[in-house]
């Protein structure tokens, strides 16, 4: 029953039946959805209590987990730690190499003595020392500690070294009080885990003493730790009926939306053999687009693929385009999009590769060069669109491509810049398509086809400068339009000429859509970098004081409703800078990246706690606004009465506390022109997202400020001449007052954009400059997204060369391109590692030595001050040398932090107030000069040179760091890998396809000797190689030809001297044989006259005796002569089951690296058949070796069932068989060539009708020929 069932559903069958399997399920999900939405009302009660039973446990078991690892890492320690040491020295060293492991990076450790002062930490400080004790929980206890930034889980515990007792502790953030929008911050947020995991809010309070909420909306539970002690209380909003409704609704839209799509796919697996019946191309083509196009608008109406995707990759806000009504609203949909456009591409190409195969019909000549014009218009139209494309990437998305930090970039720029390849890809296709159509239809230029090409191209170019001019806005430069049709064109040329069917051909195209796309891309990015010179002139020259004025309401705002600062005019511990800063990052002004200030004041109007972010004016907020209203913000403008430049928006809010003023909060923010050439500010700090610096590095521009044609002030890395402004002061202005310049200016060339504006009793002119990106820069962004590219390339020419053949076969070819391969890619990744070690080495030693002229500087600064002055306070000497000096400094008292040009990193908890273990150890105790580390905040990696110094016998330990001293270092990290990696890659590339496309040169004439040889042995001895070879090569192609020829000419001798020799021993045979009988046959015949003329009595009984023996011999040589006859018959056929399919298809690959076309189109797999393989692979070969004597360059096989029969059609393109001929092609001895034997057809003719078979010429004229040949078809 089974098996009749899956007989009724083969071949297409299934595919419908899984298509409206598929459509049922879709219905039935759509009908039974609103009764599960009923059924959930009806049941919420008791699913809330499961859903909220299940929530508290799998929080309670993911925070056991925590504390688990935790106890783990505690464990390994106490174990670990639990040694003797045979010395102090060693005993610190052993200690500081074991707590600073790598696997422990992301835990505070600490070691104390007994008397609790601690002798070995790690990077990062968690509890301070006088935090520890008196311990808040037994040992071994888990318990929260609050530092004023990071919330820890944190235990401490005892260990065992040399008998004494000493105590460790250890700590794991895991909440964050802190939010920054930084490309290196980390997010550690349990609250937040909890809350993306379960999609309610959850809020965490880490404070044993907390009772639960009493709001009947939330629910709360106990922390507890590992001995079941509480420690903390989550809440967490109850899961409500609608939320709930909605989640379930939209998991089954969800669940339609991919039974769609698959049902989608069925379609089309179904829809495929009928689409294989059609015989128009164009028909195909057209019924492919509207298939594609269906279902690309199918799946973007029904939102697949971004509802069951939720992430980066379906976010609008990274890229987003109108195109098509938002089909590509996303990087996601964009992939998607494009991934529909290259299958159509692919078709396109495919069809246009097919008919530019066909013979010309010389038909509608005119027509057809008009078109050849047409399609080399629609190539610049490609171009165009391609254009539009990779500007609208570049405008239409946030991400900034050439600005990524890692060589590795995030996962939607990734995306997107494969999107741009692919996009590439397809117009390159599609351009192909309509160049091998041109080139067809210029049908005036019968056959030079390089004449034909060089034409093409001079139209083109002179459709490119038409069409350039004709714009009112090209997109693109007209030497860029050259340059890409000359790319195209080259592509042309390797399919026309070169390798017309050769799959590393998608190589080439993606390697030359690689360059263009890179190309363009650099293109638009350096416009919008120069769009973005005009939106700062614009912002600097008049700053939006009403955005500035609302991000400060917003900040006061937050502030004024923070609880947490309420309550800290309370205690009288608070980190007020602490808190500053977090009020700071959590606001727009880190978002926006605006010099800005957070300032804390008490009741009495004294600064506590502060934090400043390049504001570098310092103002008493109270002088300028002298009352404050309740609950409200004021806020006012400052402006410097010695720098006009400067402007400084002032908020102040009171923060009340039971309608007490407990103290007040300050927020200041100003765009300031000399602040752009502030380099001081960590790059830590600095927003991923800010507005104008995500395009163009504000330390890169330099302003210039005009005041009545006088250089009022400049602000930048130049300050230009009278003679160098000049251009800037008779430039032609605009309509608007505004005008583009090209400046040179001491050798270099600068855009820059200047804006005119009229004062009352003045007229000021800024202008904004920006050097012109050098050629090492260029090649810089071009490398970085070329090394992604070069992986996308290699891997697709890895499934290109695995996939070219079924078998892996390791033969000639294969082994010259490993060969070349090692001898030439091995070297050169051995050197590229060298390179890149030895640059590394360099730069490190650069670093070094840059922060060590700094150290020595800072040093020597303070010796000369302590030299000048023995009675000037250390602190004051050492902020003295800050200032002067203008070099970002720490000094460390012994392990302590002690003093810091940016302290407000130290008094905010921000940076740790212990020194670097490591350091510490090597300059201590090995007696190192300097030492330099690598040290890390988050994800942002920095270095750092400690040195010890001495002032009046006292040791210091004096810290440098390249996070907040800008470096004169020629090339950085990135570059070095950018550079090495992407020449390299590109290298690479370029060996690969140069050492396949030799291996294929080198190896042509030995696969086509052997391919001929297989022809050979199967019966072809008509077979010629060309000789295009020289030297020893082309002596053994000649040699070969001889030998097929000399063979042709021995057969032909030998069946000669065969035939003489077997009619000669016939003959003797016949005559031996003939003559036995015929000698009784006589003797009888003399018996019989003897007796007749004697007259003997008994003639008649002679007669009868002497007849029968004359008949018995004549049965004799009757018998003979059939012998004989059966002697002279073919040899007998060894039939055996073949696959007609296969043998085809075996037999063509013979012909596989001759210059001709074989196709072989079947629907059929599996066609059995009862005959001779021998014989008819000697048949096939014949039809083909005669179309291609007769000037074929396409033959195409075309299998069918018809009747009981399997049918087999062969057409060629030949000059065809005259009329006068056709009824004697099968006549024996009959041929047209000059050394045929005339043989062939008349054999193939015998073989077909041995096994029940048919042969016949269909028809036959100047344009080709078609056989036809029947073979009875077996079960």
């Amino acid at each position: 029953m089974f098996t009749f069932f899956l007989q009724k559903f083969k071949g297409d069958r299934k595919y419908l039946t899984i298509v409206f399997f598929i459509l049922f399920l879709v219905i039935v999900l759509g009908l039974i959805t609103p009764r599960l939405l009923e059924n959930k009302k009806n049941n919420w009660s008791s699913e809330l209590s499961e859903k909220i039973s299940r929530i508290e446990k799998s929080a309670i078991e993911l925070f056991n987990e925590k504390q688990l690892r935790l106890e783990d890492v505690s464990s390994e320690i106490r174990k670990n730690l639990n040694v003797k040491v045979e010395s102090s020295q060693s005993r610190f060293r052993s200690l500081v190499q074991f707590i600073t492991q790598e696997k422990y990076s992301d835990y505070s450790i600490q070691i104390l003595a007994p008397n609790g002062k601690p002798i070995v930490w790690n990077n990062s400080i968690a509890i301070p020392q006088n935090d520890i004790f008196p311990l808040s929980f037994p040992y071994g206890e888990t318990f929260f500690y609050n530092s004023p930034l990071i919330i820890y889980l944190s235990l401490v515990d005892t260990v065992h070294i040399d008998g004494d007792v000493f105590y460790f502790t250890l700590s794991s953030p895991i909440e964050k009080k802190f939010i920054m929008n930084t490309k290196y911050s980390r997010d550690i947020s349990f609250a937040r885990e909890l809350t993306e995991k379960f999609l309610t809010q959850f809020d965490i309070v880490y404070n044993p003493f907390t009772q639960k909420v009493k709001d009947g909306r939330k629910y709360s539970f106990e922390l507890t730790n590992n001995k079941g002690n509480k420690i903390g209380i989550i809440t967490f909003v109850r899961p409500t009926l609608t939320t709930e409704l909605n989640n379930l609704q939209e998991r089954a839209s969800i669940a339609q939306s991919i039974l769609i799509f698959v049902g989608c796919l069925f379609l089309s697996l179904a829809l495929k053999k009928d689409f294989a019946k059609l015989k128009l191309r164009l028909i195909k083509l057209v019924l492919i687009i509207i298939f594609l196009a269906i279902f690309r608008y199918i799946l973007f109406a029904i939102g697949f693929p971004a509802k069951p995707i939720e992430g980066d990759l379906t976010n609008p806000a990274f890229f987003s385009s109108a195109f098509g009504g938002g089909i590509v609203k996303s990087p996601l949909e964009f992939f998607i999009t494009i991934s529909f456009l290259l299958i159509i591409s692919l078709f396109v190409f495919r069809y246009s590769v097919d008919y530019f195969r066909t013979p010309d019909r010389k038909r509608f000549r005119v027509l057809k060069v008009f078109l050849s014009i047409v399609m080399t218009i629609l190539l610049l139209i490609g171009i165009r669109i391609l254009s539009a494309s990779i500007k609208s990437v570049i405008l239409d998305s946030t991400l900034r491509y050439f600005r990524e930090p890692d060589l590795i970039p995030k996962l939607t720029s990734l995306f997107m810049l494969m999107n741009v390849l692919l996009a590439g890809l397809v117009i390159i296709l599609v351009s192909i398509s309509f160049l091998l159509i041109a080139f067809k239809y210029l049908v005036f230029i019968k056959e030079n086809y390089h004449k034909r090409f060089i034409y093409l191209c001079l139209i083109n170019l002179l459709i490119i400068i038409g069409f350039y001019f004709y714009q009112n806005e090209p997109l693109i430069p007209i030497h860029f339009y050259i340059l890409i049709s000359a790319s195209v064109f080259f592509l042309l040329y390797y399919l026309v000429f070169i390798q017309n069917n050769s799959p590393y051909f998608y190589v080439y195209s993606t390697l030359i859509s690689s360059l263009i796309t890179i190309t363009l891309l650099n293109f638009f990015n350096l416009e919008l970098e120069k769009q973005s010179i005009k939106t700062a002139a614009l912002e600097i020259n008049r700053a939006n004081q009403d955005l500035m004025s609302f991000m400060i309401r917003e900040v006061l705002d937050q502030s004024n409703n923070n609880p947490e600062l309420k309550e800290s005019f309370i205690r009288m511990t608070t980190n007020y800078d602490a808190l500053a800063f977090r009020i700071w990052s959590s606001g727009p002004f880190q978002r926006e990246s605006f010099n800005s200030k957070i300032a804390i004041y008490n009741r009495n109007k004294e600064l506590i706690g502060q934090f400043n972010y390049g504001l570098t004016s310092d103002y008493d907020p109270f002088d300028y606004i002298k009352n404050v209203k309740e609950n409200s913000s004021e806020i006012t403008s400052i402006e410097n009465p010695r720098d006009s430049s400067e402007n400084v928006l002032l908020g102040i809010i009171p923060v009340y506390n039971r309608e007490i003023i407990s103290g007040y909060v300050v927020a200041a923010i100003s765009y300031q022109l000399k602040e752009l050439s502030q380099n001081n500010i960590p790059s830590f700090l600095k927003s991923s997202s800010e507005g104008l610096n995500s395009v163009v590095d504000l330390k890169d521009l330099t302003v210039l400020k005009f005041s009545d044609s006088k250089l009022a002030n400049a602000y930048g890395s130049i300050y230009p001449s009278r003679e160098q402004i000049k251009p800037i002061l008779s430039a032609p202005l605009s309509i608007f007052n505004d005008a583009w310049l090209k400046l040179n200016i001491d050798g270099e060339y600068y855009i820059c954009y200047l804006i005119k504006t009229f004062e009352p009793d003045h007229e000021e002119i800024t202008a904004v400059l920006l050097q012109e990106k050098e050629l090492t820069w260029n090649l810089f962004n071009f490398f970085k997204i070329f090394i992604l590219h070069s992986v996308f390339i290699l891997f697709l020419l890895i499934v290109i060369l695995i996939f070219s053949s079924r078998k892996w076969n390791y033969s000639f070819r294969s082994k010259i391109l490993s060969a070349f391969l090692i001898i030439s890619v091995l070297p050169l990744i051995l050197l590229a590692a060298y390179n890149r070690q030895v640059v590394r080495e360099r730069v490190d030693s650069t670093i070094f030595s840059e922060l060590k002229e700094r150290a020595e500087y800072v040093e020597n600064h303070l010796h000369t001050q302590i030299n000048k002055y023995p009675d000037r306070d250390y602190l004051k000497a050492f902020e003295n040398a800050g200032t002067e000096l203008g070099i970002s400094f720490t000094i460390f008292d012994q392990t302590d932090y002690l003093f810091s040009t940016d302290e407000q990193y130290y008094k905010s908890s921000f940076l740790p107030g212990k020194i670097n273990p490591t350091a510490y150890y090597n300059l201590s105790y090995q007696s190192y000069r300097e030492y330099l580390v690598k040290e890390n905040i988050d994800n942002y990696f920095f270095n750092t040179l400690y040195k010890k110094i001495k002032i009046h016998d006292k040791s210091y330990y004096l810290s440098v760091s390249d996070s907040f001293n800008n470096l004169d270092v020629n090339y950085s990290t990135l570059e070095i890998d950018v550079f090495l990696f992407g020449v390299y890659s590109f290298a690479v590339l370029v060996i690969i396809i140069i050492s396949t496309f030799f291996a294929n040169q080198i190896s042509a004439p030995i696969r086509q000797l052997t391919k001929a040889t297989d022809a050979v042995a199967q019966g072809d001895l008509n077979i010629q190689l060309p000789v295009t070879e020289k030297g020893e090569l082309g002596e053994l192609i000649s040699g070969f030809n001889s030998m097929t020829r000399e063979l042709q000419r021995t057969q032909s001798e030998l069946a000669e001297l065969e035939r003489e020799n077997a009619w000669k021993e016939m003959a003797k045979q016949v005559a031996h044989e003939i003559k036995n009988p015929l000698t009784p046959m006589k003797l009888a015949v003399q018996q019989l006259i003897a007796s007749y003329k004697d007259g003997s009595k008994n003639f008649e009984n002679i007669f009868e005796k002497v007849s029968q023996t004359i008949l018995n011999q004549i049965e004799n040589l009757s018998q003979i002569a059939s012998e004989f006859s059966r002697f002279a018959k073919m040899p007998s056929l060894n039939l055996e089951k073949l696959n007609l399919a296969t043998v085809i298809s075996d037999t063509i690959n013979l012909f596989i690296h001759e210059k001709i076309n074989i196709s072989f189109n079947s629907e059929l797999e599996l066609a059995f058949i009862e005959a001779d393989k021998a014989q008819l692979r000697r048949m096939i070969i014949n039809l083909i070796r005669n179309s291609i004597q007769a000037g074929a360059n396409k033959i195409e096989f075309q299998l069918t069932e018809e009747n009981g029969f399997y049918l087999v059609s062969i057409k060629d393109n030949g000059s065809g068989i005259p009329e006068n001929l056709k009824e004697k092609i099968f006549n024996s001895n009959f041929t047209t060539k000059p050394k045929g034997m005339g043989l062939g057809l008349k054999l193939s003719k015998r073989f077909l009708e041995g096994i029940h078979g048919s042969i016949e010429l269909t028809s036959s004229d100047k344009n080709g020929s078609i056989f036809s040949f029947r073979i009875p078809k077996i079960s």
